[in-house]
């Protein structure tokens, strides 16, 4: 509980661990070796805490040391007959310190990046072997995460296709309907991979389970991310004006991937009539007239722009010059229909 609670972070770790450590006086291996792990598992946890919590070199390095050999004994503690999950869970745990260990201890970042994906992998192979569907979903995220650290360092492009896929498999279970809470989050994993890639049509996709997870929630939720160009602005939270930006910007950024989507079939071959660009330019012009912070001048202009066939840019908006409003002829070179690049400029420039 006190590794739960939300205030003084250092204070809390500081608390569990001596409490961790107390019982584990009296919860031996031999007297019962499943309380003894989970006690173990809580005392890596608290350690952990206290590493994230910004302790100073050589303390910082001992607790992670520390943090790891709990994480240990306690997978080494688990009998046999112990409930399966059980060790996947831990290891999930002891993934995340390899990833704290990457981001603090640089000078061992691709050790301790190539120790959290065997041990994510592990761990996934544990939830995968006893059908642990929401286990192991989080697993891939980890898994995903790990991949995409440890490419970055190597610039190995099979762990970013490897991440790419795992995000849209855990979203197989972590549904915008039935787990809104967790969907974004996951979504959004899956489109900075496949931002990564130039994989547009996999960000437009991702973008559009983020944006169908968050209507579901009521557009209560406020997770880091949503905002694009703004990822990890603080204060997302608790600020009502950002989040009513973030609103905005699930849709806008949704529709823009769309755009750029449709962009690269037609860059790939595909005709201005094709199902792949023409779905595409629809569906985005239809997320952005549903955006309720749409501005009210741009909703006709996007109303007439549906229908049948490639998307026409009406008089309304193509009449004036300016950044992402140029004429349609001189766009297009006199041809009547608005392709992917102007209506991805026209979302840019705020409709």
């Amino acid at each position: 509980m006190l590794l739960d609670r939300v205030g003084d972070e250092e204070a809390d770790a500081r608390r569990a661990l001596a409490e961790c450590q107390a019982a584990l006086t009296h919860r031996s291996p031999e007297r019962n070796a499943v309380d003894h792990a989970f006690t173990a598992a809580d005392k890596g946890l608290a350690l952990h805490r206290l590493v994230t919590a910004g302790a100073p070199a050589p303390a910082g390095r001992e607790q992670f040391e520390a943090s790891s050999r709990c994480y240990v004994d306690a997978l080494k503690a688990l009998p046999p007959h112990a409930e399966p999950a059980l060790p996947g869970r831990i290891r999930y745990n002891l993934t995340s310190l390899y990833h704290t260990g990457a981001h603090r201890f640089p000078q061992d970042r691709e050790l301790f990046l190539n120790r959290a994906v065997e041990c994510a992998r592990r761990s996934a192979d544990v939830h995968g072997e006893h059908s642990h569907p929401h286990e192991l979903a989080f697993v891939q995220r980890q898994l995903a995460q790990a991949l995409m650290r440890r490419a970055e360092e190597s610039g190995g492009e099979a762990d970013r296709r490897e991440a790419r896929a795992l995000p849209f498999q855990a979203l197989k279970v972590l549904t915008p309907g039935t787990r809104p809470g967790d969907a974004p989050a996951a979504a959004d994993e899956a489109r900075r991979v496949c931002r990564e890639l130039d994989d547009w049509e996999g960000v437009s996709l991702a973008s559009g389970i983020a944006l169908s997870a968050w209507r579901n929630a009521g557009g209560e939720l406020a997770h880091r991310d949503f905002v694009p160009g703004a990822e990890g602005a603080d204060g997302v939270r608790d600020d009502p004006v950002l989040a009513g930006l973030e609103h905005e910007g699930r849709y806008r950024f949704t529709a823009y991937a769309l755009f750029r989507a449709a962009e690269q079939a037609r860059a790939e071959g595909a005709a201005e009539d094709a199902p792949a660009v023409r779905d595409h330019l629809q569906h985005a012009v239809e997320i952005l007239v549903g955006c309720p912070a749409l501005p009210g001048r741009a909703r006709p202009a996007l109303r007439a722009a549906r229908g049948q066939g490639p998307l026409r840019a009406p008089e309304s908006v193509t009449r004036g010059r300016g950044p992402g409003r140029p004429r349609l002829r001189t766009l297009l070179g006199g041809r009547p229909y608005a392709g992917p690049e102007y209506w991805a400029g026209f979302v840019l420039q705020g409709c």
